[in-house]
Protein backbone atom coordinates (compact mmCIF):
# COMPACT_ATOMS: atom_id res chain seq x y z
CA UNK A 1 0.00 0.00 0.00
CA UNK A 2 1.46 3.23 -0.85
CA UNK A 3 0.84 6.27 1.08
CA UNK A 4 -0.59 9.52 -0.28
CA UNK A 5 1.25 11.70 -2.08
CA UNK A 6 1.47 15.41 -0.49
CA UNK A 7 -0.69 17.00 -2.79
CA UNK A 8 -3.56 14.01 -2.29
CA UNK A 9 -3.11 14.41 1.34
CA UNK A 10 -3.47 18.50 0.97
CA UNK A 11 -6.32 17.37 -0.96
CA UNK A 12 -7.82 15.10 1.87
CA UNK A 13 -7.80 17.11 4.36
CA UNK A 14 -9.02 20.20 2.56
CA UNK A 15 -12.19 18.13 2.08
CA UNK A 16 -11.92 16.80 5.26
CA UNK A 17 -11.91 20.66 7.16
CA UNK A 18 -14.97 21.33 4.31
CA UNK A 19 -17.05 18.30 5.19
CA UNK A 20 -16.44 19.61 8.88
CA UNK A 21 -17.42 22.97 8.26
CA UNK A 22 -20.19 22.25 6.63
CA UNK A 23 -21.34 19.90 9.40
CA UNK A 24 -20.58 22.75 11.91
CA UNK A 25 -22.77 25.15 9.44
CA UNK A 26 -25.36 22.80 8.96
CA UNK A 27 -26.28 21.23 12.80
CA UNK A 28 -24.99 24.86 14.49
CA UNK A 29 -25.06 27.81 12.83
CA UNK A 30 -27.54 27.49 10.07
CA UNK A 31 -30.67 26.66 13.20
CA UNK A 32 -28.90 29.97 15.11
CA UNK A 33 -29.74 32.09 12.32
CA UNK A 34 -32.94 30.42 11.57
CA UNK A 35 -34.05 31.00 15.50
CA UNK A 36 -32.64 34.45 15.10
CA UNK A 37 -34.85 35.41 11.93
CA UNK A 38 -37.73 33.35 13.95
CA UNK A 39 -37.27 35.94 17.29
CA UNK A 40 -36.91 39.43 15.09
CA UNK A 41 -39.93 38.82 14.22
CA UNK A 42 -41.86 36.93 17.49
CA UNK A 43 -40.42 39.99 19.82
CA UNK A 44 -42.19 42.80 18.57
CA UNK A 45 -45.38 41.22 18.63
CA UNK A 46 -44.72 39.69 22.20
CA UNK A 47 -43.76 43.28 23.18
CA UNK A 48 -47.44 44.71 21.69
CA UNK A 49 -49.34 41.65 23.65
CA UNK A 50 -46.86 42.72 26.74
CA UNK A 51 -48.16 46.38 26.63
CA UNK A 52 -51.66 45.28 25.81
CA UNK A 53 -51.63 43.02 29.01
CA UNK A 54 -49.84 46.14 31.51
CA UNK A 55 -53.05 47.82 30.18
CA UNK A 56 -55.50 45.61 31.05
CA UNK A 57 -53.48 44.71 34.59
CA UNK A 58 -54.02 48.36 35.27
CA UNK A 59 -57.22 48.51 34.30
CA UNK A 60 -58.37 45.45 36.76
CA UNK A 61 -56.37 47.18 39.57
CA UNK A 62 -58.43 50.22 38.85
CA UNK A 63 -61.65 48.18 38.87
CA UNK A 64 -60.50 46.21 41.83
CA UNK A 65 -60.25 49.58 44.22
CA UNK A 66 -63.51 50.95 43.16
CA UNK A 67 -64.78 47.86 44.20
CA UNK A 68 -63.15 47.79 47.27
CA UNK A 69 -64.32 51.42 47.38
CA UNK A 70 -68.06 50.31 46.94
CA UNK A 71 -67.83 47.39 49.25
CA UNK A 72 -66.51 49.93 52.09
CA UNK A 73 -69.47 52.76 51.66
CA UNK A 74 -71.97 49.62 51.85
CA UNK A 75 -70.20 48.55 55.31
CA UNK A 76 -70.30 51.81 56.75
CA UNK A 77 -74.03 52.41 55.82
CA UNK A 78 -75.84 51.43 58.97
CA UNK A 79 -76.98 47.78 58.50
CA UNK A 80 -80.81 48.52 57.23
CA UNK A 81 -82.86 45.31 56.89
CA UNK A 82 -85.13 45.30 53.86
CA UNK A 83 -88.60 43.89 55.24
CA UNK A 84 -88.99 46.42 57.66
CA UNK A 85 -87.72 49.20 55.73
CA UNK A 86 -90.05 47.99 52.96
CA UNK A 87 -92.70 47.84 55.92
CA UNK A 88 -91.73 51.72 57.10
CA UNK A 89 -92.02 53.21 53.89
CA UNK A 90 -95.85 51.59 53.11
CA UNK A 91 -97.14 52.64 56.58
CA UNK A 92 -95.55 56.19 55.95
CA UNK A 93 -97.19 56.77 52.46
CA UNK A 94 -100.37 55.20 53.84
CA UNK A 95 -100.30 52.37 51.36
CA UNK A 96 -100.98 49.14 54.34
CA UNK A 97 -104.40 49.18 52.81
CA UNK A 98 -103.08 48.71 49.34
CA UNK A 99 -100.70 45.85 50.23
CA UNK A 100 -101.81 42.29 49.37
CA UNK A 101 -98.32 40.52 49.80
CA UNK A 102 -95.27 41.07 51.04
CA UNK A 103 -92.66 38.37 51.08
CA UNK A 104 -89.28 38.17 51.79
CA UNK A 105 -86.23 35.48 50.69
CA UNK A 106 -82.09 35.22 50.46
CA UNK A 107 -80.68 34.44 46.94
CA UNK A 108 -77.29 33.21 47.19
CA UNK A 109 -75.20 34.69 44.32
CA UNK A 110 -71.69 32.95 45.32
CA UNK A 111 -69.93 31.87 47.82
CA UNK A 112 -69.30 35.14 49.68
CA UNK A 113 -72.03 37.76 48.47
CA UNK A 114 -76.04 37.23 48.61
CA UNK A 115 -79.30 38.86 48.09
CA UNK A 116 -81.95 39.85 50.31
CA UNK A 117 -85.04 39.71 48.07
CA UNK A 118 -88.40 40.91 48.84
CA UNK A 119 -91.45 41.40 46.52
CA UNK A 120 -94.00 43.51 47.19
CA UNK A 121 -97.17 43.42 45.38
CA UNK A 122 -99.80 46.29 45.98
CA UNK A 123 -103.58 46.94 44.08
CA UNK A 124 -105.12 49.84 43.14
CA UNK A 125 -102.41 52.78 43.02
CA UNK A 126 -102.06 55.63 41.06
CA UNK A 127 -99.07 56.49 39.25
CA UNK A 128 -97.76 58.71 41.14
CA UNK A 129 -98.75 56.28 44.43
CA UNK A 130 -96.32 54.06 42.77
CA UNK A 131 -93.38 56.59 41.60
CA UNK A 132 -94.03 58.01 45.00
CA UNK A 133 -93.60 54.13 46.94
CA UNK A 134 -90.15 53.39 44.52
CA UNK A 135 -88.23 56.75 45.48
CA UNK A 136 -89.15 56.47 49.05
CA UNK A 137 -87.88 52.63 49.53
CA UNK A 138 -84.80 53.97 47.32
CA UNK A 139 -84.10 56.71 50.31
CA UNK A 140 -84.86 54.62 52.99
CA UNK A 141 -82.43 52.02 51.52
CA UNK A 142 -79.59 53.37 48.97
CA UNK A 143 -77.95 49.90 48.31
CA UNK A 144 -82.06 48.05 47.07
CA UNK A 145 -82.26 47.81 43.33
CA UNK A 146 -85.96 47.38 41.55
CA UNK A 147 -84.87 44.12 39.90
CA UNK A 148 -88.46 43.51 38.59
CA UNK A 149 -92.03 45.52 38.46
CA UNK A 150 -95.31 44.16 37.08
CA UNK A 151 -97.82 46.98 36.24
CA UNK A 152 -101.20 46.09 35.42
CA UNK A 153 -104.71 48.24 35.64
CA UNK A 154 -106.78 47.17 38.04
CA UNK A 155 -110.05 44.96 36.72
CA UNK A 156 -112.73 47.27 38.80
CA UNK A 157 -111.35 50.94 38.05
CA UNK A 158 -108.84 51.18 34.96
CA UNK A 159 -107.35 54.69 36.52
CA UNK A 160 -105.75 52.77 39.06
CA UNK A 161 -102.50 49.77 39.34
CA UNK A 162 -102.08 46.75 40.02
CA UNK A 163 -98.03 46.79 41.09
CA UNK A 164 -95.67 43.46 42.07
CA UNK A 165 -92.04 44.61 42.65
CA UNK A 166 -89.21 43.00 43.60
CA UNK A 167 -86.51 44.75 45.79
CA UNK A 168 -83.02 43.09 45.85
CA UNK A 169 -80.17 44.47 48.35
CA UNK A 170 -76.67 43.24 47.96
CA UNK A 171 -75.33 41.52 51.32
CA UNK A 172 -71.81 40.69 52.30
CA UNK A 173 -71.24 37.62 53.99
CA UNK A 174 -68.58 37.01 56.52
CA UNK A 175 -65.71 36.34 54.45
CA UNK A 176 -63.62 34.78 57.24
CA UNK A 177 -63.13 31.02 56.52
CA UNK A 178 -64.44 28.64 59.27
CA UNK A 179 -61.89 26.42 60.81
Amino acid sequence: MTGLRPRERVLAIGLTALAAGLGVYGWVIRPAIARVHTLQRIIPEKQHELRELADKTRQVAILASRLAVVRQALDSQPAVEILPAVESVLGKLGLQTHLTSLKEQTAELDVREGQAVVEVTLQKLSLKQVLDFLQAVQTAIPSVRVSSIHLSRHPQDPGLLNVTATLRKPTVVDQTPAS
